[in-house]
């Protein structure tokens, strides 16, 4: 089955769409949890985030949308991707290949609200 005794597989779908201003934690990403896909299935006015547990910010915090590329957090390397917001149709996505340290969760950004991952 290719996974491992013992790993188990998560996945989720985040579909609400009325939400208020500000960040809105939509995961948290379990201590240990490897080949991390955070994905925007459609491109939206949102902007996926990320934070340690003890509220650092990884990427897009702090009301400042960074660049795309790559981040430490959690022992381990995420690359942040954004395609070009004028002729691009795909979302954001955060990935990370290693197994994280410590668990981080998951924050939806909207320019309104923001999506966030805590790690």
């Amino acid at each position: 089955s290719g996974c491992q005794k013992g790993l188990r597989v998560v996945r989720g779908n985040f579909s609400r769409t009325f939400l208020r201003f500000g960040y809105h934690e939509i995961t948290e990403i379990p201590a240990g949890a490897s080949d991390v896909r955070i994905r925007e299935t459609v491109k939206s006015r949102n902007y996926l985030a990320l934070r340690t547990q003890s509220g650092l910010s990884v990427v897009n915090g702090n009301w400042v949308v960074d660049r795309q590329g790559s981040f430490t957090a959690a022992g381990t390397r995420l690359t942040y991707q954004r395609p070009n917001e004028i002729r691009s149709r795909k979302g954001e996505s955060i990935t990370a290949a290693g197994a994280a340290d410590r668990g981080p969760a998951c924050l939806p950004d909207l320019p309104a609200t923001r999506s966030q991952c805590v790690l």
